[in-house]
């Protein structure tokens, strides 16, 4: 499990100067717990959090005051472009047992997809329940049996062992739907007021100044 380092930070700084910070990898955080007696603001390193968050999922290990505590990045906060502009740390206890959304990744190919269909991810997340050394980076939605009009529930993803399900178990996960049926445009045809002449069917201007000529002669 990776290490996460922090730096103590003060409070009171102003929007100015976080900003400042930010710019410098430094993203303002805080760390709190049941065995905290009070939060602990702190500066992080981008960089290093993000390698962790994507290698280790949610719960990794993290400094806190000279020693290693394990914590879960319970809220991360961004603008209005995606920016991480604070983080949330929830420091867990090893042995009790904690809730922890895990990312949902897609394995296989499913019958439906074979048919034509299309397989859509409609939560990127589950909730799950266990000790935090059993919490999983992701959990792995077998989807290969998953047919047109059928779907996959919270309640029927395979849960690795020790975690249990912390949500509404009815959820749709995953879905195959049919293919979009592509609708042929049937030809406009242009209705002529009665008593009117078609355009096409008039004769031009040529053919009446020809028809002109012969009754003349």
């Amino acid at each position: 499990m990776g290490l996460l380092s922090c730096e103590k930070r003060e409070l009171g700084f102003s929007k100015g100067r976080l900003d400042k910070f930010r710019k410098q990898g430094k993203i303002p955080a805080v760390v709190f717990g049941k065995q905290r007696s009070e939060s602990l603001p702190v500066f992080v390193n981008w960089q290093d959090f993000n390698k962790l968050y994507h290698t280790d999922g949610k719960v990794f290990e993290m400094e806190i005051d000279g020693k290693k505590e394990l914590v879960n990045a319970k809220t991360i906060d961004t603008n209005h472009l995606g920016a991480v502009t604070h983080i949330s740390f929830h420091q867990l206890n090893r042995n009790e047992a904690t809730s922890v959304l895990v990312p949902v990744h897609v394995v296989g190919e499913s019958v439906g997809e074979k048919a034509g269909g299309i397989v859509q991810l409609t939560e990127s997340q589950i909730r799950v329940k266990g000790l935090p050394h059993d919490i999983p980076e992701h959990i792995d939605v077998d989807i290969t049996d998953l047919d047109i009009h059928h779907h996959i529930t919270a309640g029927e993803v395979k849960l690795p062992k020790g975690l249990e399900l912390a949500q509404a178990a009815d959820h749709n996960v995953v879905v195959c739907s049919a293919p979009k049926q592509e609708v042929e445009e049937e030809p406009v045809v242009e209705l002529v007021p009665e008593g009117e002449v078609a355009p096409e069917a008039a004769a031009s201007p040529d053919e009446s100044s020809d028809d002109e000529d012969k009754i003349a002669s």
